[in-house]
């Protein structure tokens, strides 16, 4: 399906833009909640969008079996730590104390990588195979990667990822679905006004589920979205995306554009 890229240089380009266009009421989607509140207050004054604003972090807390939730992240830190800890009591004559110590003081970093590495769909073996002879601590890591590999979180997150790539359509739609919910049930005002959701908190459960189903199949009945201020493509990001376009969705990418400075944008 297309992949549309739209500009704008001002505010009211933008309002102007949308409010005669036939984005207008299909989802939107920002890079940050710091533009989501920008694109929030200047659509209170000018109303050129009817549709739900929502942010990719809101996206990310429906993947892969809480993937990014702290629960999971401090699990993944603990095996890390009993890992090394086994490592070092197990191997202590070959040994290398500087390089062990560097790796044991940047746990969070080695987590950040490999968690990295997993979210673009790359395995310990594809690193493996691509260094061929891996030094020391390459080679510490990449044990490390394997033991990971092999726990409920990880399995748990390729699963998902394999699930979606074959049925983002209707996986998608429950993710929002799901968002709508949360943020319709959410006492906080100000994340109500954020989401650009009248609110609907007299609605019972069973109320407020069929009315965000019922919004979400008109939100995205169109398989179009809008993703404001997708400067940099994350690799999680990405694989979303493609899957939602192999699933028919357009992508439209509106980006704050200024022809007359090249060398900003």
């Amino acid at each position: 399906m297309p992949y549309e890229n739209l500009t704008y240089e001002t505010a009211d380009q933008l309002a102007k833009q949308f409010s005669l266009g036939k984005y207008k009421s299909v989802l939107h989607i920002t890079a940050t909640n710091s533009l989501r509140r920008g694109i929030i207050q200047n659509n209170s004054e000018l109303r050129w969008l009817e549709a739900p604003i929502l942010t990719f972090g809101q996206i990310l807390e429906q993947v892969g079996y809480q993937w990014f939730s702290g629960k999971v992240q401090l699990k993944q830190y603990t095996a890390i730590s009993s890992f090394l800890r086994k490592h070092s009591e197990e191997n202590k004559p070959s040994l290398n104390p500087s390089i062990f110590n560097a790796l044991d003081k940047n746990k969070d970093i080695m987590l950040r990588t490999i968690r990295t590495f997993e979210e673009a769909g790359v395995t310990n073996c594809d690193v493996k195979n691509a260094l061929k002879s891996p030094y020391y601590e390459e080679k510490l890591c990449l044990d490390l990667w394997d033991r990971l590999e092999k726990t409920s979180s990880f399995q748990s997150f390729r699963r998902w990822f394999r699930d979606f790539d074959e049925k983002a359509d209707s996986i998608f739609m429950e993710m929002v679905e799901n968002i709508l919910i949360d943020t319709y049930k959410n006492e906080n005002i100000i994340e109500r006004n954020l989401s650009n959701l009248t609110p609907k908190t007299f609605a019972s459960t069973d109320e407020l589920k069929q009315i965000a189903r019922n919004y979400t199949n008109d939100l995205l009945k169109d398989k179009a979205i809008v993703f404001h201020g997708f400067y940099f493509i994350t690799p999680i990001q990405q694989r979303i995306i493609r899957s939602l376009e192999k699933a028919g969705y357009t992508i439209i990418q509106l980006i704050n554009y200024r022809e007359g400075y090249p060398s900003v944008f």
